[in-house]
């Protein structure tokens, strides 16, 4: 609060559980901060479907950052959260894998000194095999994979925000890309609030194929 040279902290959050903490002593740390006003909010982040079950029973509308994308399909952890949380998916893009960058080639396109190598899919083969193939169906029917990726996330139930991270001007464009693509077609869910977008209109704009790759995801 000194440095920031702040008052109180809107959100703070729990990034990620502490393996020898148990995580409902953390909430209640959060919450004691919260009773001192020193912050507005608390959250968490990366919490398991049976950590929500266990510790978030008696909370509502809790920010949660849920890694999740075809990659990493987390539909549990969001489908637990559905009564407790406010679900914002993080990691949506797998550091890039799922862009149309040289990353989205796996370890090969990147330095042997970059974070990501620690991340698995990026060495994974069938995770490879399976993301070379939405490339060449993206290439095949015309569409931008970013816009594709992102649609089908926030077409999936219990999704209600999505922080996508880009580094680089282009990649901002990308989601904008995406963006202006999921309002032009005018997918935006208005009737109910379980998803950010419709999930049927969804499915008309984005061509079967492209779906039916993204639902099935890679075999891990």
């Amino acid at each position: 609060l000194e440095r920031l040279n702040v008052g109180y902290l809107d959100l703070y959050q729990l990034h990620w559980p502490d393996t020898e903490i148990p995580v409902r002593e953390s909430i209640d740390a959060l919450k004691e901060l919260q009773g001192k006003e020193l912050i507005r909010y608390w959250g968490i982040g990366n919490l398991t479907a049976k950590q929500i079950k266990e510790n978030l029973k008696e909370e509502k509308n809790v920010p949660h950052q849920v890694h999740f994308n075809p990659i990493r399909n987390s539909q549990g952890v969001l489908d637990e959260g559905k009564e407790h949380c406010i679900n914002c998916v993080i990691t949506p893009l797998e550091q890039g894998l799922l862009g149309s960058g040289k990353s989205s080639r796996g370890g090969e396109a990147i330095s042997s000194k970059d974070i990501r190598n620690r991340n698995p899919y990026f060495s994974n083969p069938n995770v490879l095999k399976w993301n070379k193939r939405l490339d060449e169906l993206c290439h095949e029917r015309s569409r931008a994979k970013v816009s594709m990726v992102m649609t089908w996330i926030c077409a999936q139930r219990h999704v209600h925000a999505i922080i996508p991270g880009p580094r680089k001007m282009e990649q901002l464009d990308e989601i904008m890309n995406a963006l202006s693509f999921m309002e032009k077609n005018e997918l935006v869910e208005q009737d109910k609030a379980d998803a950010i977008l419709s999930l049927e209109r969804a499915k008309n704009y984005v061509p079967r194929d492209i779906w039916r790759h993204l639902d099935k995801g890679p075999l891990l």
